[in-house]
């Protein structure tokens, strides 16, 4: 009686199927139900998983197709050097073929498509080659997603004149994207303006022009410009070239978290503070009108590019 009782035991032992788990699920071997074992995973550690697979170490852009649909995609380029190479002509490198859409999970599956096809835009700056095409992202782009935006790069944004602070930009656009910089104030807008490049001669006189444009002020003309003629003359140019009497008469709200970025050219290797490190050391590209010519005029200069390197305008 007893060695039946065992046997029975015994045999409902052999009969009763182990019931799968993730520590022992070998990859390589088909799920029994047909399910993907990554799936068992709790959701913590694929989240952790799509942070590690979907970070760039440089911002993704934004890229339209030959049908008009957007993609965003990545350049394979040195971490360390991304600003340069994002400022090649468009026609050098913009097609979609020459890029890598970032998130290629999604294209796997329903459920990595469910869980991943926003994520892109939650651990990654974000970079658009115009203000229209920002415009137009955020015009498709539902707005509960803006929530997950933390840095946006624009190549060609509002003031594009070389000469003159003056707004190009389609005036829509411009406001669309004001709109959603207050409306969004944790997110930094950051225009990469095309001539304010920190080593050339005009980088002073520009940043002048860009803190009358955006900020309605006259600080840096005022700290940086020592002859009170050249200030005003300073001052007349950019009233005149955007048709007003006074900085307070100016249209344009600029929302503070909507700031204008310098552009180091980089020598090949060279690291952000290799560059500033370089530039602030010589003075002999500052035209000799723009500092007061007093003790101390090396640190102010660095002082103020050292500001607008880590903050923008």
């Amino acid at each position: 009686m007893c060695f039946s009782i065992f046997a029975h035991s015994r045999r409902a032992l052999r009969s009763r199927k182990p019931k799968p788990t993730v520590a022992h699920a070998d990859p390589a071997i088909p799920s029994p139900d047909g399910k993907c074992h990554f799936f068992r995973l709790p959701g913590e550690l694929r989240n952790m998983i799509y942070a590690y697979a979907l970070s760039s170490d440089h911002p993704v852009r934004y890229i339209l197709d030959t049908d008009n649909v957007g993609h965003l995609c990545s350049f394979p380029i040195p971490a360390n050097n991304w600003i340069g190479n994002y400022w090649l002509p468009d026609s050098e490198h913009n097609a979609v073929r020459e890029w890598i859409i970032w998130n290629m999970l999604k294209f796997a599956n329903r459920q990595l498509y469910n869980e991943t096809h926003n994520l892109t835009l939650r651990y990654n700056e974000l970079f658009f080659g115009c203000i229209t095409d920002l415009s137009d992202f955020l015009d498709v782009c539902p707005a509960h997603f803006h929530s997950r935006f933390g840095i946006i790069w624009i190549k060609l944004g509002i003031a594009r004149s070389p000469a003159s602070a003056v707004i190009d930009a389609d005036p829509a656009e411009v406001e669309n994207v004001f709109r959603f910089c207050r409306d969004n104030p944790h997110v930094s807008v950051r225009d990469l303006d095309m001539s304010l490049i920190v080593d050339q001669g005009s980088f002073v006189l520009r940043v002048v022009d860009i803190q009358m444009l955006a900020r309605k002020s006259t600080e840096f003309l005022q700290k940086f410009i020592s002859s009170a003629r050249y200030q005003q003359t300073l001052i007349d140019f950019f009233l005149r070239d955007n048709h007003v009497k006074s900085l307070d008469a100016f249209a344009w709200d600029f929302p503070s978290n909507y700031r204008f970025w310098a552009s180091p050219r980089r020598e090949p290797g060279e690291t952000i503070m290799e560059t500033f490190i370089r530039l602030t050391s010589n003075m002999d590209y500052i035209p000799r009108r723009a500092f007061p010519d007093t003790p101390g005029k090396l640190e102010r200069w660095t002082t103020m590019a050292k500001d607008i390197f880590e903050n923008g305008i």
